[in-house]
């Protein structure tokens, strides 16, 4: 890939857009003396169009003088890949196309005349480099890659944004942690880690079971007679497997009764199966189709 040859190509009127895209592509695989060898079908498959008219182009453009064509056989005389030598510098002239800025270009008069005595050579009009007559950025039709400067903020606000330091950002506030103080029916509680009791806003935190300070006082002195801490627990871990709709309500009703049963000593005895084993119930008799 020669790049003068594709600056070079580029820059040439052939008449047909076809044509354009053809020559663009021998130069594309032209060496730096303007030669390359590629098949037609390649040409037609990268192109997008059909062999015929491939060869069409190729024809108009050697006639035109941008090419000449060098054609190869084999030892059996079979047709081989076309050498094509590349003839950019004859190139014929376009009507017009060294027409300098200040000549008539078919614009209205007076266009590019200046407005208050400026120059009026291209990008000078509006006094910034790199901008042409209207004011718009100048598009740059070179393969070369352009470098722009960087150009730093110079406004006042700007200036003062860019000259905060990060250190002198507030901070992110954590959350203070509560004393245990809060919480004094659940610090004294055994079943109770510390470290949770002070890092949660619960004086009891279960995965179903969350009570506040102030229910847990509450409860607290309502049933007195139940070591709170164990029985949420095993509620906790009830609900878990079948959660109630108001777990509230639900918790308060069993706490009751179990209260209730603790004030009256009611308890359950267990029935040994001794009793059961003693009892005459009679003779068991079979009935006849389960005899013999």
């Amino acid at each position: 890939m020669s790049m003068k040859l594709m600056t070079h190509a580029m820059s040439i009127k052939v008449g047909n857009p076809l044509r354009k895209l053809i020559l663009l592509k021998l130069a594309d695989n032209a060496n730096d003396q303007g030669e390359c060898w590629p098949s037609v079908p390649y040409i037609a498959h990268q192109c997008e169009m059909t062999d015929r008219s491939v060869q069409k182009h190729l024809h108009q453009l050697a006639v035109d003088g941008l090419l000449w064509i060098e054609y190869r056989k084999n030892e059996q005389g079979v047709n081989k890949s076309n050498v094509y030598h590349l003839t950019l510098n004859n190139a014929p002239k376009v009507k017009g196309e060294n027409k300098s800025p200040g000549e008539d270009t078919g614009s209205p008069p007076g266009e590019s005349r200046t407005l208050g005595g400026v120059s009026g050579t291209r990008g000078s009009a509006s006094g910034t480099p790199g901008r042409g007559e209207s004011g718009t950025p100048r598009i740059s039709h070179s393969f070369e890659p352009v470098i722009e400067p960087v150009i730093e903020p110079n406004t006042p606000t700007a200036s003062k944004i860019c000259a905060i330091k990060v250190d002198e950002c507030p901070a992110k506030r954590e959350d203070p942690i509560p004393h245990p103080d809060c919480f004094p029916a659940q610090r004294n509680s055994p079943h109770v880690d510390t470290q949770t009791s002070l890092a949660s806003r619960y004086a009891f935190e279960g995965k179903i079971i969350r009570l506040t300070p102030q229910d847990f006082d509450s409860w607290q002195t309502l049933f007195p007679h139940l070591d709170l801490v164990y029985e949420l627990t095993r509620l906790d871990l009830e609900f878990r497997h079948d959660t109630p709709k108001s777990w509230f309500c639900t918790a308060s009703q069993k706490l009751n009764y179990q209260n209730k049963r603790a004030v009256d000593g009611t308890t359950f005895k267990r029935v040994s199966g001794d009793r059961f084993a003693k009892k005459d119930y009679g003779t068991t008799v079979f009935p006849a189709w389960m005899e013999g």
